[in-house]
Order: structure tokens, then sequence, then C-alpha cells
């Protein structure tokens, strides 16, 4: 019930609209570049994004919906809460005993999402442009060393593949750490 409570604060922590803080500084440079490409302009041609092509990535979505301040922000509180639900899977298959998986989730959470708001703005290009990459390829690294699946194996690679071109910053990290999981487990089976 405690994390469903959780998910819950995260997820409506996270949803704005006009009548809320909008800081033009931290949202601005995440939400331009979605309303540009639903506008038709081409990243990388004749448009910048500063945090990669995320933009591209949601516009099927923004399609359907079509695209407000607060359907931008619902759709940027869900990925928040996946990144978040990808970090409590993942510790709860590697922490076996349950009070120090529930302790530790709680204050992972605490630390890196509640108490960054005392100042009361949403930080996208953190949370979660570029959180939720590492925060799935932790779930994948996780299972594929669980299952040894070779669907995982090759599924990862177009994950993070992915996540280069949603945000070259984490993404590119990412890929090479998983590139040296990868050595790491072949010089250890020598």
């Amino acid at each position: 019930a405690l994390i469903v409570i959780l998910f819950g604060i995260i997820f409506f922590m996270n949803i704005f609209n006009l009548t809320n803080t909008f800081d033009a500084y931290t949202s601005d440079p995440v939400l331009y570049p979605v309303t540009q490409v639903m506008a038709g302009k081409i990243l990388l041609v004749n448009l910048t994004s500063f945090y990669g092509l995320y933009p591209l990535f949601l516009l099927p979505i923004f399609w359907v919906t079509g695209l407000s301040v607060l359907k931008f922000s619902v759709v940027m509180s869900v990925l928040i809460c996946l990144s978040v639900l990808s970090l409590f899977f993942s510790m709860r298959e590697i922490i076996k005993d349950q009070v120090l998986m529930y302790l530790g989730f709680i204050t992972t959470i605490f630390y890196t999402l509640f108490a960054s708001r005392i100042i009361p703005e949403q930080y996208l290009q953190y949370w979660p442009i570029r959180y939720v990459f590492p925060c799935l390829s932790i779930l994948l690294v996780v299972y594929y060393f669980k299952q040894k699946s070779k669907l995982l194996y090759y599924l990862s690679f177009f994950v993070y593949a992915a996540g280069i071109l949603w945000n070259f910053d984490v993404g590119i990290v990412v890929f090479i750490s998983w590139i040296g999981v990868l050595i790491y487990q072949e010089i250890s089976t020598v």
C-alpha cells in the first residue's frame, strides 16, 4: 500500500498546468522542442534540442492526445513513474531482504526526487529525460543476468541505441556501460 501511495504522490506531484508553478528556465527548454516538432519543424535541421531527440519519440503520443501543458506534464509524469517502477523491480530482484529493499527504495526516491522539490519546480531535464534510460538499463541488466535470455540480450542493444538518440549525454554512458558489462562477463568466464 505504501508503494502505491508513493507512486500516486510521484505521479500527481509532477503534473502541472498553467495555474501551477511553471519555470521558463527549466520547463521551457524541454517543452519548446516538442511544440516545434508538433508544428512541423525538423530537429537538427531547423530546430535545436538541448536534451536530445526525445521530442521525436514523444511525437506519436501527442499526435493522438494533442499537446497542452497539462498533457505534456502527464506524459512526463508517466515517464518518471516508469523510471521509478524500473528501479523498484530492479531492487526487488537484487535485494533479498524485504525490509532493506523497501527502505532502500524509499530512501532512493526521497533523496533523488522529493529532496530536490524543496523549491517547487519540475526539473524535467533530469527527471525523466536523463533518468528513464539508466533506470531501464538497470532493469534489463538485472533480468538479463537472471535469465541469460538471447531475447533480452538483443533487445537491450535496441533499447540502449534508442537511449543514445533519446538523450546523448546519458544514452552513450548507458551503452558503453552495457558493452563494459559484456566485456567483463566474457573476461570473467575465461
